[in-house]
Formats: structure tokens, C-alpha cells, sequence
């Protein structure tokens, strides 16, 4: 039995499956889903899990060096945007349209829907792997508010 960190069994074998260069997918409640890409519904109720709860559980288990934000998002939602910028220092943080975010989710191996109901929560996170120096170089600190 796993002692920290993921456990909700299909969230952590999709985790395992991750190869150089994959992407996965954290969504909100009324993100439109692409037909024939995997998801991960983890929503109990509105704002459970939070974004921030989902992000920092997939960067505790994964390395990510490049991401994809809605550009809106530092418009709509102000404190998810300073949240996903300060925690993401070393990783590149692509700010692309709603139509581009949707077109890059069709091609995610699998999406993992939150709870979170705020405007412009959906993230697009490219799996890294590399050297010891690679993975400290994007090893991420999250404020221990969310521990």
C-alpha cells in the first residue's frame, strides 16, 4: 500500500504510463472534453479538489518542464495565475487562446477533471525525464498552505 503521495489508483497508473515529452491535463468542472482522450474525474463537489490540490499533487509525483494556460486566465482568475506562475519559476509557461488549449487537449493521454469552478482553470503539463540535474532544475516548491 502506497504511504504518501497519489493515491487514487487510475490518477496514479495513468502517472506510471507518462513517457518523455507526454502530456496530461488538469481541467475544471466545464472544461468541454475532447471525444476518445482518457479522463480522470476526481471532483466530489464544487471546488473539491481544488486546481492548486490537483497541481501539486501531479508535480509531487512527476517531473514537468513546459506547461499550456489559458491566456485569459491572468484576466478571469488573478490568484490561480499568480499561483501557477510563482510555483512554475524553471518551466517554460506557454499563454495560448481557449481554441488552441482545446486543440492541444484532444492530443493529452488522459485529462484529470477538478472540482474547481473558477474561469480559465485548465492546465496542460508536459512530462519530463532526464538526469539528476534535469529533475532538480524543475523540482517545484508550492507554498505550505497546501500541504
Amino acid at each position: 500500500m502506497k504511504k504518501n503521495g497519489v493515491i487514487n489508483p487510475k490518477l496514479m497508473e495513468a502517472i506510471t504510463g507518462l513517457y518523455h515529452y507526454d502530456t496530461i491535463m488538469i481541467a475544471d468542472l466545464g472544461f468541454p472534453v475532447p471525444k476518445g482522450v482518457q479522463v480522470i474525474d476526481l471532483s466530489l463537489v464544487k471546488g473539491v479538489p481544488s486546481f492548486q490540490q490537483v497541481m501539486r499533487a501531479l508535480f509531487n509525483e512527476c517531473v514537468f518542464d513546459e506547461v499550456w494556460i489559458d491566456e485569459n486566465m491572468a484576466k478571469w482568475n488573478k490568484p490561480l495565475y499568480q499561483y501557477v506562475t510563482e510555483s512554475l519559476p524553471e518551466q517554460k509557461i506557454n499563454e495560448v487562446g481557449f481554441p488552441e488549449l482545446k486543440e492541444l487537449a484532444s492530443k493529452c493521454k488522459v485529462i484529470v477533471k477538478c472540482g474547481e469552478f473558477k474561469p480559465s482553470a485548465n492546465m496542460i503539463l508536459q512530462s519530463f525525464s532526464g538526469g539528476k540535474a534535469s529533475v532538480e532544475k524543475f523540482t517545484v516548491s508550492f507554498p505550505p498552505e497546501f500541504e
